[in-house]
């Protein structure tokens, strides 16, 4: 459910943009939670949405700065066309001090594109998601949508997370081949150690995932090395189990309405979701009083 166009046609903006600001543990994890709509990375402006069920789809793509702390159930009653009106009430000393004004506003503004255009140069020419067989709708272009999140996630939290979707299984990558290709893909970015790379081949409906051995506590929860988690079968059924929502959907009955692109990209949506909230950074923030004390 979206606003903010301060015209009310629904298609305006304030006439300025500004960067987005993500921060780890923040998501589109349920209904009520608040989140700025854009035009594409860092095209913040003034329209925001409330979403009316979770949606992990959205995060790193849309910046979440807010939730529902009272009135849920009204949300579904909402109509397109309804008036709205903000208020914005302060609360605490911090609060009430601080003056949003454009000299402020500026300076926050551009101190934020500074540090995201020295990130973008740190990332030039790097590929997080690649379709090389154009498997995903290529209309919205959802292999880039893909590529600008994976990008906004590594600059947020330092972890690369990299995805390849191939139509067939390369030359000799038969059996267990596979997954000697996979982690062949993680040399070649320079991540064996602290990266994640995800592979899809559609002929084989197989997906495989490597995780880099000093990501392996995070991802599994408790301290350990490759070898410990291997050798109880620890670190299988965890790569299932972060595989498990693609893997069933992918294996469901098809549903005619929806194409086998946009199928897969739902997939792809399945699979970084559950990937991106274990490789946030811990005792990231989380919504908890003192807000319940504001509108």
């Amino acid at each position: 459910m979206q606003g903010g166009d301060p015209l009310g046609r629904g298609e305006g903006g304030p006439g300025y943009t500004f960067p987005d600001e993500f921060v780890p543990g923040l998501s589109h994890d349920s209904a009520g939670v608040l989140s700025m709509a854009n035009m594409g990375p860092d095209a913040n402006g003034s329209q925001f949405f409330l979403t009316l069920a979770a949606a992990r789809r959205l995060d790193y793509l849309h910046t979440v700065f807010g939730r529902v702390i009272r009135g849920l159930e009204v949300l579904p009653e909402i109509h397109l066309g309804d008036a709205m009106r903000v208020r914005i009430h302060r609360v605490g000393t911090e609060a009430e001090a601080f003056r949003p004004d454009w000299i402020v506003f500026a300076h926050m503004r551009d101190e934020r594109a500074r540090d995201h255009r020295a990130a973008a140069e740190r990332a030039l020419g790097r590929i997080y998601f690649e379709d090389p067989d154009h498997l995903l709708p290529v209309e919205p272009p959802r292999a880039k949508a893909f590529n600008v999140k994976l990008a906004a996630f590594e600059r947020v939290t330092g972890r690369q997370v990299c995805v390849r979707i191939l139509a067939a299984a390369p030359a000799g990558t038969d059996g267990r081949r596979l997954n000697v290709y996979v982690k062949s893909v993680a040399r070649e970015l320079g991540r064996l150690r602290d990266g994640v790379v995800v592979v899809y081949v559609a002929d084989r409906n197989e997906w495989k995932l490597w995780i880099g051995d000093d990501l392996l506590p995070l991802v599994m929860g408790r301290p350990g090395t490759l070898e410990d988690f291997m050798r109880d079968g620890s670190l299988h059924a965890r790569k299932e189990a972060l595989l498990a929502d693609a893997q069933r959907r992918l294996s469901a009955p098809v549903d005619s309405s929806e194409s086998p692109g946009q199928r897969l990209k739902l997939a792809c949506d399945d699979v970084l979701a559950a990937l991106v909230a274990v490789l946030q950074e811990e005792g990231a923030p989380s919504f908890a009083p003192p807000l319940s004390q504001a509108d």
